[in-house]
């Protein structure tokens, strides 16, 4: 029987929570209050040792669909 943990919240921190319980053998059942992806907000910027949490996670590959080229300033 596999451990499951609760998550609240689907923002970053939720997101890292969520992939490192799943990676360390949990089932995480995530709870967020929103209906959608949210289509505006802030995009994450992350140091060196971010991009190294994000490489040991296996997101790093998947950081680009959150920052766009334009930097999400379409229709500003």
């Amino acid at each position: 029987m596999c451990n499951r943990a609760l998550v609240v919240g689907l923002g970053i921190a939720g997101m890292a929570a969520a992939i490192g319980l799943r990676q360390a053998g949990w089932q995480p059942v995530i709870v967020e209050r929103a209906p959608q992806r949210r289509k505006g907000g802030y995009f994450v910027g992350l140091s060196a040792a971010g991009m190294q949490v994000a490489a040991d996670l296996g997101i790093d590959g998947h950081l680009h669909t959150r920052n766009p080229p334009d930097g999400g300033r379409r229709g500003r």
